[in-house]
């Protein structure tokens, strides 16, 4: 367990209200219990670099190894970009029909929106929980999500267009 800095706290908390509307109480614990139990269900391995290892499964399409990688670096330094990258690598669309993939997704993306210490990341993190949300048929909470990173982030285009898709997409 990494132990966590006051200010840090305090700014997870406020995220985490902010996100009361589409973030249940038992969403955040689930995310908690995930971010406590990471070091001891993704142990440091036998390679040297896991995030080169990572970065080499995934290019070479090896989305499950590159997954358990991504979780190894993510518990050695619990950053919330790690967390995004272990939600980014969670949603990948050789797995949109894996219910556990969309779980993980939304666990990861959870934590790194929690340990976001800028909005630009907190908002790559609220993208991906939307994604997982709507991949679990949770459309209000998507949309919730994908709202509060453009307010977040109303520089990135590539969130915006995100939303407009989804309101398209749900005729919304």
């Amino acid at each position: 367990v990494i132990p966590t800095q006051p200010e840090r706290q305090q700014l997870a908390r406020s995220r985490a209200e902010a996100a009361s509307a589409f973030l249940s109480r038992n969403d955040l614990e689930d995310a908690r219990l995930e971010a406590r139990m990471m070091g001891s269900t993704h142990p440091p391995g036998d390679d040297a670099d896991p995030e080169a290892a990572a970065a080499r499964a995934e290019a070479l399409g090896d989305i499950e190894t590159a997954i358990r990688m991504a979780a190894v670096v993510t518990a050695q330094r619990d950053h919330a970009s790690d967390w995004n990258n272990l939600a980014r690598l969670a949603l990948h669309p050789a797995r949109t029909e894996d219910r556990a993939a969309s779980q993980q997704a939304l666990r990861a993306a959870i934590n790194g929106y929690l340990r976001a210490s800028d909005n630009a990341t907190a908002a790559v993190a609220l993208s991906h929980l939307a994604q997982a949300q709507e991949q679990r048929g949770n459309g209000r909470a998507a949309l919730a999500a994908l709202r509060l990173a453009a307010q977040l982030a109303p520089e990135n285009r590539a969130l915006a267009e995100a939303l407009e898709q989804f309101t398209a997409r749900h005729g919304l």
